[in-house]
């Protein structure tokens, strides 16, 4: 998440912004596939094309998720050692924790062996699964049982969870976090950004509707720290991001959702 309405390399100073809203500027266009903003700002904030956003993610994680060949070219052409197996950081009750960016693209965005942006990335040496010499050692049942009471443990997500599926627009996981835990949806990270202005943000229409039909406020607004974008309802991100005409805005007009 991030605590910025903007995703352009124009609208704040270095002065202004804090590393994870740099981080958070930089994954954007990288995951839109911007590549003019993309370009710029990693020319204005030179290094940070590793930089982690408030969930974890860098730049290239997000550009994986997209498929986005050419972001990702630009990535290892102007980034500063990016690693083709970053794994993403955060919390550690993140489902996404430790992923890659080979894992982001075949698992979490479905794409083929045969898409040119996972052919980039394992022809760079990108692989699914990063493991520490002890899990390569680690037995795969710790006691008789193990494996059935494993199975029968209730999964537990967090708000991170949550936000992030909003975010990509994952809409299999939304639903699936929002039946188990439906009260996650009234969680901010720490910038005070809530699930359906993860959704707005990044306009992601249908999980927009999966979490007005599930009870998110239309009104919430983003805070209470002092960043950028505080106080901002669903609708004012829409019309500050996307413009009066963007159907994520038009969307929440439908929904009567109301700036402040």
């Amino acid at each position: 998440a991030t605590a910025t309405a903007t995703a352009t390399a124009t609208t704040s100073s270095a002065e202004e912004l804090d590393p994870t809203q740099i981080a958070s500027q930089i994954a954007v266009a990288a995951g839109s596939n911007n590549l003019d903003d993309l370009r710029e700002l990693l020319k204005k904030y030179p290094g940070k094309a590793t930089a982690e956003d408030a969930n974890g993610w860098q730049p290239i994680h997000e550009a994986s998720s997209a498929g986005n060949i050419h972001a990702l070219k630009i990535l290892a052409q102007m980034g500063f050692n990016v690693d083709f197996n970053a794994q993403i950081g955060g919390s550690d009750q993140s489902n996404f924790k430790g992923k890659t960016p080979l894992w982001i693209a075949k698992e979490f965005a479905g794409l083929s062996n045969n898409h040119v942006a996972v052919k980039y990335l394992i022809q760079n040496g990108a692989v699914l699964e990063v493991l520490k010499h002890e899990e390569k050692e680690k037995p795969l049942l710790s006691s008789p049982g193990g494996e059935q009471q494993k199975q029968d443990q209730p999964h537990v997500f967090s708000a991170d969870d949550l936000r992030s599926a909003a975010y990509h627009g994952d809409i299999n996981r939304l639903e699936q976090i929002l039946e188990a835990q439906p009260e996650l949806q009234h969680e901010s990270d720490e910038n005070g950004w809530l699930a359906i202005h993860e959704a707005v943000r990044n306009a992601q229409v249908d999980a927009l509707i999966t979490l007005v039909d599930t009870g998110s406020n239309l009104q919430a607004q983003i805070g209470p720290k002092n960043h950028d974008g505080e106080g901002a309802t669903p609708l004012e991100i829409a019309l500050e991001l996307h413009g009066e005409k963007h159907q994520i805005t038009a969307l929440l007009r439908r929904f009567s959702a109301k700036p402040i």
